[in-house]
């Protein structure tokens, strides 16, 4: 068997309604766009939420992100490490500052964590739109649209 390195990328998008176990869909969404921490290209960051649970749904995965343990990923407490490299860094950071600038809500997070390594906060954007940057590229944090 030969193995081809290939250069897809996925963004998957999710979709949650107020039939959905609120609280499993909010640590699903953060599984999935936080879980790798960019060093693979499959980010489930992008969650469109119908608007009858929307402010539950971004209180609640704020009050998830809060829970993030971020550290060393060989440590079994650890559950956010860090970033793969200072390009990819420096991207999600770019990335941050583009939403604020757009006038996504920064809802949590969205700093880098001291001096020592490339840890970032886990982050939370609300009020995205299409147009904007964060609800184009890839990302590894959650945006939340309305549905």
């Amino acid at each position: 068997m030969t193995l081809t390195p290939c250069g897809i990328k996925v963004q998957l998008h999710q979709k949650q309604h107020r039939d959905a176990g609120m609280q499993l869909a909010v640590e699903e969404t953060q599984k999935g766009a936080l879980y790798n921490q960019g060093q693979c290209c499959t980010a489930a960051s992008r969650v469109f939420v119908e608007e009858s649970i929307y402010e539950e749904f971004v209180r609640r995965s704020v009050e998830n992100a809060r829970k993030v343990v971020i550290g060393d990923p060989l440590d079994p407490k650890t559950t956010h490490g860090p970033q793969i490299d200072r390009q990819q860094f420096d991207k999600i950071m770019d990335l941050i500052e583009s939403g604020k600038k757009e006038g996504a809500r920064l809802e949590y997070g969205g700093a880098a964590l001291g001096d020592k390594g490339l840890f970032i906060q886990p982050t939370i954007f609300s009020g995205v739109k299409d147009h904007m940057r964060i609800a184009k590229e890839e990302v590894q944090f959650v945006s939340v649209h309305s549905n």
